[in-house]
């Protein structure tokens, strides 16, 4: 049998694509050959191995524009919390 090549989408710490070389695949798992033969979930919170290069890119891509979604969210509920601040009004009228 010979040797499957997977790219690993490497989200957590710095971001990368790496090529892989693996024994074998199943719906949710590969052997990656320099694990020794330990399998690898093939979508976990630190990677995720595709097919092509240019999947795993948009895979990143993907993870990414969420990470920046999620950021313009909090900024978005914090503006409104700085509104309702800067509205605040002594009750004692000083």
């Amino acid at each position: 049998m010979g040797k499957i090549v997977k790219y690993e989408a490497v989200v957590f710490g710095s971001l990368r694509i790496k090529k892989v070389f693996c024994e074998k695949e199943s719906t949710f798992f590969v052997w990656p050959i320099e694990t020794n033969g330990n399998r690898r979930k093939k979508k976990s919170n630190d990677s995720a191995y595709f097919d092509t290069w240019e999947e795993a890119k948009e895979y990143l891509y993907k993870m990414q524009r969420r990470e920046i979604d999620a950021l313009k969210r909090q900024i978005h509920k914090a503006n409104s919390i700085l509104g309702q601040i800067q509205k605040l009004k002594n009750p004692e009228g000083e």
